[in-house]
């Protein structure tokens, strides 16, 4: 199951700037020429996706690093109900793709808000998707982003026809959003397919002179980092289009550029004149326009700097006068940062500020190392600030470190700076610190921060393994489970481990060899312990009630003197009870796909559970086991299972339990890869049943994997999440008659919502009765499961557990517990 504690989600919404527009990490000439070009625009992009790995890398590449624009990507949701190529769903994949969504950003040079809709994976219509965004009100949402950021253009990668109703929705959503824009409209493209059909065609196959590749490459190299939606395809070419098609919405198409006939700073060019001449300048808007425009042309670092440095006083005199309308002053303001990045660029200034990685929620101070690099020719003059205000740390300069100090031409400097903690309700997590100091060049003063996070861990950190929630058999007088005690290796830790619960529960060492009380020592360099430790229920404990209920257990290590917490973060377990009966004795063998869920609830339920990794598969002899389990997903996360085949087909045949949960077709189909993990005939294809409400027929009621060792009743399909299964075989041609169908899942329709334009038209469903099937083989059995089971069970449901434990448990099993 997922590990709770790694489920918090990213709190991040808006990926802050390290230049003026974008946070991509470069430097030397190529940051030099971006932030010229940038300083020759100011118009604002947004581009508006559903999901994290939606295909808007392409055009953000072109906004950015073609037209040098402010680049906001708005992602819906943040893909937690997506499936996982490297590890497990839910809610903590949605802070891994949170994760990787802010990288992908920083290479894209854009910034990045997340609308906070839920993801609860594919769907047909935009009517259900917008069902259940209802109580988000997705429409608020999206007004509030876009009145906040006041775009001049807007882009979308969706397209009309969409097939997933999340982004027919978030279409539609955009769509009303921009026509009911009271101010004045931005121009709105979305994506086609056919070249005939686009207004724009935007070209990736152009070479970018400072960077070396394609800006086709350049997309393709923020795809990557989206890891969780791979694995994507190794040639470039397959992964990203060679142009973007684009079609306008409302408005003329004719359009040779998608900046033309933006808004921008000389849409204000009487108000500017009048600025000026109030100034008493003799320069006029004209004359900055044809200035601002040369700026990328500019052929040598030093004569930019001259320029740059003699323009910008009276622009930031510009800046104080003009404040209506405050879009003017916005714009103003957006270019004068820009100028600024590049003027210390074409000084030959490099900056870089470590702060610690992490710090103790209990640590009063640590190290940081500003370190400045002078490459010029002239000296710098360097004044420290501080930090940024309402930051919950504050600066101290070390002794004979000066706040004030020149920067020599042809120099560098490394500073050592403390942060002490000033704020006593330092809370665990990620804490933004920025440092702000002036850089004075050729006379001219330039305001300079630097952004960092630091994560606030506790002094002792105390980890459930294989995870902090734990299906337990209701009858059962024990579990284990294993405590790994994590320290920052910044100081010595002793103490007694502790656990308060409801009465009638203690916990033993596992090997029961050790004497209680249990000591826990952490030297001042070693971060890490293991315990391996028996819960022990007695007759008075809540799982032996008629109606048991989940509960928590609290670890924590003791003061051996005083008895209070170590630290103020402990290990939380919750027990979930589940009545369950399941097979005794039984010897599972499991093939893991991505997500662990599967085999930590079969430990959790029956024990005995050994992961078979690439090399324990290669080495061992399978008849060790009595069924063997090939997780979802595994055939793809697996290159070395192709091999194994064979063998899992034979070890059904000799009288043992084989168990395939779903798979993809690309990942299965033998017509694809001339292997087929089924004893006879089988083929998957793209259905699915996206309801979790949709109807569940038993086919079979009496067959032994819905009658043993558990019955399955009705309400066991109840209170799913999600949806019911996917890639269901294609029935129904005679070679499947060696396969009994278990169950048919009948998929429901939507009812349309009034007022939707572009109604879906509902498709006709068909019962899927592939969602699982069972074959014997041999002197052996095999079964298919096509349902998603591990979303029910990271959710702990317990008919989703009494149907897991049925179908590993061989059909001919007798001892039951």
């Amino acid at each position: 199951m997922a590990t709770q504690g790694l489920a918090t989600v990213l709190l991040l919404s808006l990926l802050p700037a390290q230049g003026p527009a974008g946070g991509a990490q470069e430097a030397g000439l190529v940051a030099f020429r971006q932030a010229l070009l940038d300083a020759s625009v100011d118009s604002r992009v947004v581009i508006v996706a559903t999901h994290p790995d939606d295909t808007y890398r392409g055009m953000a590449v072109y906004m950015r690093r073609v037209l040098g624009l402010d680049v906001t990507v708005v992602v819906a949701t943040r893909g937690e109900g997506g499936q996982n190529a490297i590890g497990p769903v839910g809610s903590v994949l949605a802070g891994i793709r949170s994760r990787e969504s802010v990288d992908a950003a920083r290479e894209l040079g854009v910034k990045l808000r997340f609308l906070e809709l839920s993801d609860f994976g594919y769907c047909r219509t935009a009517a259900e998707a917008m069902d259940r965004w209802r109580s988000l009100d997705p429409v608020r949402r999206l007004e509030g982003v876009l009145q906040e950021l006041a775009p001049d253009l807007i882009l979308t990668p969706h397209r009309s026809g969409e097939g997933h109703g999340q982004k027919k929705a978030l279409l539609y959503v955009l769509e009303r959003v921009i026509q009911g824009m009271s101010t004045t409209r931005p121009v709105f493209y979305r994506a086609v397919t056919e070249e005939k059909d686009a207004d724009l065609v935007l070209d990736l196959d152009r070479s970018d002179p400072l960077r070396g590749s394609t800006y086709r490459a350049l997309a393709y190299r923020a795809l990557l980092m989206h890891e969780t939606q791979g694995p994507h395809p190794a040639a470039m070419e397959d992964a990203i289009p060679a142009h973007v098609l684009l079609e306008r919405v409302g408005g003329s198409g004719n359009r040779s550029s998608l900046v033309e006939g933006l808004s921008s700073l000389w849409t204000y060019r009487e108000s500017l004149d009048g600025l000026l001449q109030k100034l008493g300048s003799t320069t006029r808007a004209q004359e900055l326009e044809t200035w601002f425009a040369g700026l990328p042309a500019i052929p040598r670092r030093e004569q930019a700097l001259v320029t740059m440095l003699q323009k910008l006083p009276l622009l930031r005199r510009l800046l104080g006068e003009a404040l209506d309308p405050s879009d003017l002053h916005r714009r103003l303001a957006q270019r004068i940062k820009a100028i600024e990045h590049a003027i210390l660029l074409a000084a030959g200034v490099e900056m870089s500020w470590s702060v610690p990685e992490s710090m103790d929620l209990e640590q009063k101070q640590s190290a940081s190392t500003l370190d400045l690099r002078n490459s010029g020719k002239t000296p710098l003059q360097c004044r420290i600030h501080g930090l940024m205000e309402g930051s919950p740390f504050r600066l101290v300069t070390r002794n004979g470190t000066q706040r004030a100090f020149e920067l020599p031409a042809n120099g560098e400097k490394s500073l050592r700076l403390d942060l002490k903690v000033d704020n006593r309700t330092l809370s665990l997590g990620r804490e933004r610190v920025t440092i702000q100091f002036d850089l004075r060049v050729r006379g001219v003063d330039l305001l300079v921060e630097l952004t960092r996070e630091i994560q606030i861990l506790p002094p002792l950190r105390i980890q459930a393994l294989p995870d902090d929630h734990f299906l337990v058999p209701v009858g059962c007088h024990d579990f284990q489970f294993s405590l790994r005690f994590l320290s920052s290796g910044r100081r010595s830790i002793a103490g007694e481990l502790a656990m308060t619960g409801p009465l009638g529960i203690a916990f033993l060492p596992e090997s029961r060899r050790e004497e209680l009380p249990i000591r826990v020592q952490l030297q001042e360099k070693m971060r890490e312990s293991m315990l391996s430790l028996r819960v022990i229920l007695t007759d008075k404990s809540k799982l032996l009630h008629k109606e048991p209920r989940p509960f928590d257990l609290r670890f924590y290590v003791a003061d051996t003197k005083s008895g209070n917490p170590v630290s103020r973060q402990g290990c939380r377990v919750t027990v979930i009870p589940v009545r369950v009966k399941r097979p005794k004795g039984l010897r599972i063998g499991i093939v893991r796909g991505p997500d662990p869920t599967v085999k930590n609830s079969l430990e959790s339920l029956i024990g005995g559970v050994e992961d078979l990794d690439p090399q324990s598969l290669a080495r061992k002899d399978l008849d060790a086991y009595d069924t063997i389990v090939i997780d979802s997903r595994a055939l793809q996360r697996r290159l070395d299972l192709r091999a194994q085949i064979g063998r899992f087909l034979a070890f059904a045949k000799r009288g043992k339990h084989l168990v395939v949960l779903y798979h993809k077709a690309n990942e299965f189909n033998q017509d694809l890869h001339g292997s087929l993990l089924a004893p006879y005939p089988l083929k998957l294809g793209s259905e699915r049943v996206t309801r979790e409400d949709a109807p569940v027929k038993i086919l079979r009621p009496e067959h032994r994997l819905m009658t043993y060792p558990n019955r399955l009743k009705a309400a066991d399909w109840d209170h799913w999440v999600q949806e019911r299964g996917l890639y269901f075989p294609e029935m129904g041609t005679l070679q499947y008659h060696l396969y009994e169908e278990i169950i048919a899942i009948q998929e429901l329709p939507m009812k349309e919502i009034r007022g939707l334009e572009g109604k879906d038209s509902q498709p006709e469903f068909v019962p899927q009765k592939g969602s699982i099937l069972f074959a014997n083989t041999g002197a052996g059995s095999y079964v298919y499961c096509a349902l998603v089971l591990q979303r029910q069970l990271q959710v702990y449901h317990a008919g989703a557990a009494r149907l897991l434990v049925n179908l590993v448990t061989p059909p001919s099993w007798t001892e039951i517990e």
